[in-house]
């Protein structure tokens, strides 16, 4: 029997409403401020999840509900509390590939501001135990929800003017009457709602699963690359040898299956980190043994999330194969100590390569990026 993610949810569902938006009926653009009080409690939400994936890791003081997840997914598609009524969550997080933000080594926000890193893919964020973003500045992710609003990059906003536009809006006052029992709206109960949205992303249905579930055999390059994935390389070759392992699985190993260790690492991409604008998780924590470490990323749908790195370097896959193959910066002040391995770089042939690029396509999931409760 296949394995994978089962939801019991809502049969339909409400449009975001916006006075500021021209394409959809708005219900009430001056609607009078009243209060609601909702006698009905929220209907929990089922939320089943593959047997690939680790137990469930949900917030005790935030049950997802039925209302919270559909009013949470209103929030996360609304654009009319962002400075300009122009961007939204969903704006640099496209379901269609994973969540990221396809062909933009950094996002762009209201009036056309470049942020200044590039948007990490949104899935499976319940089993992100060591913080968010690039540099782990937040350290839940009910912390990290409302951090656009007020970045000058991105909404430009304040959390203040976004309960004012939401207060105004009549639908927005009975989903939250429907979620928290009456419709007073805050910061707390805005960020529980889109984190219990959140929670729902889930990815877990790709080749790979069904591989491990004996369902779906991989061809004879993505086995290969698998093979390559799993196996370190060997430090005893001399250094014109092919090696027999590209070592991915230290930071990004199948074991949890994330494909992620979920930690801050610096992965050797740039040499003198100490003449680098961005110095990553240093700039959150002061400790000079964290300059140039990155949050390690999903390889989970990792084909459709181009650009790659924190700066979007990379526009393709195998640009970024090819940086480990051939480019690491071995003298990278606190370089992770799994790359000092790859100090004269991967040395892996062109067949190899593809055939790890070919087992990295098997990380994509159809059934999760058409997935209509997360649209």
């Amino acid at each position: 029997m296949k394995k994978f993610i089962f939801f019991a949810f809502i049969s339909s569902f409400l449009l975001v409403v916006s006075c500021k938006d021209d394409d959809v009926i708005v219900e009430d653009c001056n609607p009078t401020i009243s209060t609601l009080s909702c006698d009905e409690s929220p209907t929990p939400f089922n939320l089943g999840v593959s047997f690939n994936l680790p137990p469930l890791n949900l917030p005790p003081d935030n049950e997802l509900t039925e209302e919270g997840v559909l009013l949470g997914r209103m929030l996360f598609y609304e654009k009319g509390f962002s400075k300009d009524g122009t961007i939204a969550c969903a704006s640099c997080h496209l379901q269609e590939v994973a969540f990221a933000d396809p062909d933009k080594a950094v996002s762009i926000g209201v009036e056309g501001k470049v942020g200044t890193r590039n948007a990490m893919p949104l899935f499976n964020l319940m089993w992100h135990t060591r913080g968010f973003f690039w540099d782990g500045r937040a350290g839940n992710l009910r912390e990290q929800v409302l951090m656009p609003i007020e970045n000058e990059l991105e909404f430009d906003s304040s959390i203040e003017d976004a309960i004012v536009y939401l207060s105004s809006q009549q639908n927005y006052r009975e989903k939250f009457c429907e979620a928290f029992g009456d419709d007073n709206i805050t910061d707390e109960r805005m960020a529980k709602a889109l984190e219990q949205f959140l929670l729902t992303i889930i990815s877990g249905d790709s080749k790979i699963d069904r591989y491990f579930d004996e369902e779906e055999w991989l061809s004879a390059s993505e086995l290969r690359g698998l093979n390559l994935f799993r196996t370190e390389p060997d430090p005893t070759l001399p250094d014109t040898a092919l090696q027999i392992g590209a070592d991915c699985f230290h930071c990004h190993g199948e074991s949890n299956k994330l494909f992620t260790s979920n930690d801050y690492r610096n992965n050797g991409i740039i040499g003198d980190y100490m003449n680098e604008t961005d110095k990553g998780l240093f700039e959150v924590t002061g400790d000079i043994n964290d300059i140039g470490k990155f949050k390690v990323p999903s390889l989970r749908n990792i084909a459709l999330t181009a650009p790659y790195m924190h700066d979007g370097r990379f526009e393709t896959l195998r640009e970024v194969l090819e940086f480990y193959n051939n480019d690491v910066q071995g003298d990278s002040p606190n370089l992770h100590p799994l790359m000092h391995n790859l100090k004269n770089g991967l040395r892996l042939s062109d067949q190899q390569l593809d055939d790890l690029e070919a087992f990295l396509h098997t990380l994509t999931d159809e059934t999760f990026l058409n997935n209509p409760a997360y649209s």
